[in-house]
C-alpha cells in the first residue's frame, strides 16, 4: 500500500515537473517571440525612416530649384511679375551686331528727311525721352508723304500745314506709335481742322553717325552727331523698324 502511495508520489513530482518546464519552456518562447518582434517592428520603422528622409531630400531638391526660378525674376511693388533675362540671354542679345550693310540702309532710311531730324531736335522738351503730343505734332507735317497735310500761308502768320484730325492721329500712329490726346489737339484745332505752324526755312546742319546697335527685336539705338555752325551735339534716338516703316520712339 506505502509503495503505490510512493510512486503516485513520483508521478506526482515528475507531472509536476514537467508541466513546469513546459510553462518555463511557452515563457522562454513568448519572450524570444516579442524580443524578435521588436526587432522587425525596429527594422521597419527603419525602413519607413530611410523613405522619409529620401523624400525630404528630394523635396529640398525641388524648392532650391523653385528659389533658383524666383531668383531670376524681379517682383514690383503691385505684385506683378516681371521676368527679366537671364545672363545667357543679355549675352545673346548684345551679341547681334548690325552688319554695316544694314546700318548703312537704317542710317540712310532715318536720314533721308533730314529737316525732319531737325524739327525732333528743335522742338525737343529732353526733360523726358518719349515724344510728347506737341512734339509730335510738330514733326508730322514732315512726315506726311500721302498729301494729308496741305499748306496755306495765312496773312502776317506765316505758314500752316492744315489735315483732319482722322489724317493726324493715322499719320501720329503710323510714325510715333501714338494716338494723340483730344486735349493736345484742340488747341491746334481751327474750323475743325488741325493747323500746325511751319518753320519758314531750315539752318544747314550736318550729320554724323556714332553708333548705330539693336537694342531688342527689331528695336534700334542710334547715336550721332548734330553739327551746326561751330556747335557739335549728340543725341540717341530710339526707334524700331519692321519692313522698312520707322516708327520713333524716343530722343535723348
Amino acid at each position: 500500500m506505502e509503495n503505490n502511495e510512493k510512486k503516485k508520489d513520483k508521478v506526482t513530482v515528475r507531472l509536476s515537473t514537467a508541466i513546469c518546464i513546459i510553462v518555463i519552456f511557452i515563457l522562454m518562447y513568448a519572450i524570444v517571440l516579442m524580443a524578435y518582434c521588436n526587432i522587425q517592428s525596429q527594422k521597419s520603422n527603419d525602413q519607413v525612416i530611410e523613405n522619409l528622409e529620401t523624400k525630404s531630400k528630394a523635396l529640398e531638391d525641388q524648392v532650391e530649384r523653385l528659389q533658383d526660378i524666383v531668383e531670376n525674376q524681379n517682383v514690383d511693388t503691385t505684385g506683378e511679375t516681371e521676368i527679366t533675362q537671364t545672363p545667357k540671354e543679355s549675352k545673346e542679345t548684345q551679341s547681334k551686331e548690325l552688319s554695316e550693310t544694314r546700318k548703312k540702309e537704317l542710317y540712310d532710311n532715318i536720314f533721308e528727311n533730314k529737316a525732319l531730324i531737325q524739327d525732333m531736335v528743335n522742338n525737343k522738351d529732353f526733360s523726358v525721352a518719349e515724344f510728347t503730343d506737341d512734339e509730335i505734332l510738330a514733326c508730322l507735317p514732315n512726315l506726311d508723304n500721302s498729301d494729308i497735310f496741305t499748306q496755306n500761308l495765312e496773312q502776317g502768320d506765316g505758314y500752316y500745314a492744315v489735315a483732319s484730325t482722322e489724317g493726324v492721329q493715322n499719320l501720329a500712329e503710323t510714325y510715333f506709335g501714338k494716338t494723340i490726346q483730344s486735349k493736345s489737339l484742340e488747341k491746334y484745332l481751327k474750323d475743325g481742322k488741325v493747323q500746325i505752324s511751319m518753320p519758314t526755312g531750315y539752318g544747314i546742319v550736318n550729320y554724323e553717325l556714332v553708333s548705330l546697335d539693336t537694342i531688342g527685336d527689331n528695336m534700334y539705338e542710334l547715336v550721332f552727331k548734330y553739327i551746326e555752325s561751330d556747335s557739335e551735339k549728340q543725341y540717341t534716338l530710339t526707334f524700331s523698324e519692321n519692313d522698312g516703316q520707322i516708327v520713333y520712339l524716343k530722343l535723348q
